[in-house]
């Protein structure tokens, strides 16, 4: 469940957005199920938002020993690179570290200094 899809159509819905199915979470049900991200109505520019978000996914695939699934932290940073917010933190609960990202560039850890 870890591969990614690619679509090679890009098909607006009826509100003229595009959208994309990346990676997987637990629903209320505790189904697992596909996180819909709405990438915005610019095709060049839902084209560029699916790409980090498929970075950012790989990452957490690449990172997991078990089913890689979207938790809390790792979901707001996917809608934060959706939003194009082109820097963030995001505190992580185990060993005082968080995330950073920069793009374009890598997804990488960054420690935190007390």
């Amino acid at each position: 469940m870890a591969t990614i899809r690619h679509r090679k159509e890009w098909n607006a819905d009826s509100e003229g957005r595009y959208s994309r199915q990346v990676g997987w979470k637990y629903n209320s049900a505790g189904e697992l199920v596909q996180h819909k991200f709405y990438l915005g109505t610019d095709l060049a520019e839902a084209r560029s938002r699916n790409q980090r978000l498929e970075e950012l996914w790989s990452h957490i695939a690449h990172q997991s020993t078990l089913q890689p699934v979207w938790d809390e932290q790792t979901l707001f940073m996917a809608k934060e690179l959706v939003l194009c917010h082109s820097c963030f933190d995001l505190w992580y609960p185990l060993g005082n570290r968080s995330w950073k990202t920069d793009f374009p560039g890598r997804l990488s850890w960054r420690s935190v200094i007390g």
